[in-house]
């Protein structure tokens, strides 16, 4: 889940399995879907999401959830982190060209979205 976070802007492979992923019984990997459905901002998960978030039982999950449903509502990816206590002074920047770490390396990450669609293929 965590590789597909990168990728959920613009494949819609990594959204779905986020979608999937909300069902998983580790409350980590729920979260770490909540985190794709997030950064993809695709109002087509708001139904799973909104399902998941009335579902849950653990608290953190719980909020993360909600967090993730703001965000794709106010079409804002930092809105899933800019939650705390002082809203406004959180970012969420995951490529180099949202912030200011030009030396993120993306070449082993797009090795493992491709492992991971050419994986998901063979399932369909």
């Amino acid at each position: 889940m965590r590789s597909m976070i990168f990728e959920a802007r613009h494949s819609p492979i990594a959204r779905e399995l986020g979608v999937l992923a909300l069902k998983d019984r580790s409350y980590r990997v729920r979260i770490r879907a909540h985190q794709v459905l997030a950064y993809g901002l695709d109002s087509s998960t708001l139904f799973a999401l909104n399902r998941a978030w009335r579902s849950e039982s653990r608290v953190e999950a719980s909020e993360s959830a909600r967090a993730a449903i703001n965000a794709i509502r106010c079409q804002n990816h930092h809105k899933y982190i800019d939650r705390y206590p002082r809203p406004g002074s959180t970012h969420w920047c995951l490529h180099p060209w949202e912030g200011e770490d030009p030396a993120v390396q993306r070449g082993r990450l797009n090795f493992e979205v491709a492992m991971i669609e050419e994986a998901w293929q063979r399932r369909i």
